[in-house]
């Protein structure tokens, strides 16, 4: 028994080394979908069944096809006795267009098949934030190094090349800096990255005015429309009325600089 198996073991309460499971499974212990030599649907049961998108018919049993996304269609294969001794990675179709991603195995049951299914959108939510923070980090590391580097005649070249790293980087289609006017009377854009087929927001040389320093700037700030409205409609219209991001950089004289994307 290998420790992903324990690991199931230990949530579904079996105890460790018995494969076969019970005829009735806890209710609470995830998905329970019932199958026929076919690999028709007919039962689901556990919590997570109330989730799915489509209900069973006893008189029209469904494929478990019709059950899930299409890219999980390859892991299922054949028939039931197919997939025995495989961890099934699948994606149901949920409610409001949503995914339920679970995990788990398959094994006899009576004349057909027992489904046994656990929810892990956590933990792979969890694991694409911290591959994304990874990621992040280090394209951090590589501007750094990047700009430590740079001599002033490529410095505005070696910027341009950053802002595209970052937008590609956040799959964003525009990304901008902001920094002070030579008067530091107000805010403009000093350069700026846009996907060829992103709207043209900005262009370098653009002046903000000053409706940036009406915001604290020690956190980033979400600019988003609720049913049409923005709680900040001078700053909205930087970003032509669409939701954006602004991002402060703070030095020991307060904001010096702006991301827009």
């Amino acid at each position: 028994m290998n420790s992903g198996e324990r690991f199931f073991d230990r949530l579904l309460g079996r105890p460790p080394g018995i494969s076969a499971l019970p005829a009735h499974a806890p209710a609470n212990a995830g998905l329970h979908i019932y199958l026929d030599n076919q690999g028709r649907v007919l039962q689901t049961d556990g919590a997570l069944r109330h989730r799915l998108a489509k209900t069973t018919d006893s008189q029209q049993p469904m494929p478990l096809l019709d059950y899930v996304d299409a890219h999980s269609a390859v892991v299922i294969e054949g028939c039931p006795g197919d997939w025995q001794g495989q961890t099934l990675d699948l994606d149901f179709k949920a409610h409001a267009g949503r995914v339920l991603q679970t995990r788990g195995w398959i094994q006899p049951q009576g004349d057909g098949w027992v489904l046994q299914l656990l929810d892990i959108g956590d933990l792979i939510a969890h694991r694409n934030q911290a591959e994304t923070r990874e990621q992040n980090q280090y394209l951090s590391a590589q501007i750094s190094e990047r700009l430590w580097v740079c001599s002033l005649a490529r410095l505005p070249e070696e910027l341009q090349d950053n802002l595209q790293s970052i937008a590609q980087c956040l799959q964003i289609p525009c990304v901008a800096i902001a920094l002070l006017d030579s008067q530091e009377q107000g805010w403009l854009i000093h350069s700026h990255y846009r996907a060829h087929d992103a709207p043209a927001l900005w262009h370098d040389g653009q002046p903000l005015g000053t409706a940036l320093d009406s915001l604290d700037g020690k956190t980033p700030l979400n600019l988003s429309l609720n049913h049409g409205h923005s709680e900040h409609p001078r700053l909205q219209g930087i970003f032509n009325n669409a939701a954006g991001f602004l991002v402060p950089y703070r030095d020991d004289h307060g904001v010096a600089a702006w991301l827009l994307c």
